[in-house]
Parts: structure tokens; sequence; C-alpha cells
């Protein structure tokens, strides 16, 4: 129990089990309909070895969140968020990958180039 004190009935149990499974509905129920405006890139840098590819993005989606786009070797995982305490995790864990790529040989490539 990462750091709380345990509560003894059950039934306070049951809440925080859907309050979780509800927060994690809303992550993916997220979609590009519910985009306001043009998407502000916050974050994004693609790195090149060989022949292999990653890419990683998150922008900003005006009042609708954020959408966070990992992709590696051609498969994509894109998301979309309403909590920013996601996204400020994803961001450290991008910029910590990014990093031990770079320091692995990895080169980052200009934006402009990155899709040719």
């Amino acid at each position: 129990m990462r750091g709380t004190v345990p509560i003894l009935c059950d039934e306070y149990n049951h809440v925080t089990e859907n309050l979780h499974a509800l927060a994690a509905a809303r992550v993916h129920d997220r979609g590009p309909a519910t985009i306001d405006a043009a998407p502000h890139a916050m974050f994004s840098v693609t790195l090149r070895k060989a022949e292999q590819t990653r890419r990683y993005s998150i922008s900003s989606l005006s009042q609708s969140g954020w959408e966070v786009t990992q992709e590696r070797e051609g498969e994509i995982r894109h998301v979309f968020y309403d909590d920013w305490h996601r996204v400020e995790r994803t961001l450290a864990i991008f910029q910590l990958e990014v990093s031990e790529l770079t320091e692995h040989g990895w080169q980052e490539i200009p934006a402009q180039a990155s899709r040719a």
C-alpha cells in the first residue's frame, strides 16, 4: 500500500478500485473527436540508429488534454490524457529513454527530416 494507512472496511476499498477503473476508462475513451484546436507540440523527438527509428511526442490539445504518441519500428502507441500528472510521468519516461538511447549511439534527427 504505497505509504497509505490501511482501511479496515472493505466497502472503502471497492470505492478506490472503482475510481481507478473509471480513471483508466477515461484515458482510453478520449479521442480525436474531442480536440478543440490544432495540437501544440510540447515534446517531440525522433531518434535513429541504423534502420531503427523511435518517435516520441506530447502535444497539448487546448482544453481537451494531451495527446501522447510513441512509435517503435512502425508500432504506434497513441493515448489521450486529461490528467497532467500522467503527462508529467510520461514526459519523464520519454526523456529518460531518449537519454539512454543517445548514450547507446542513437542519433536525434531534425523534425523536418524525421518523416522522410
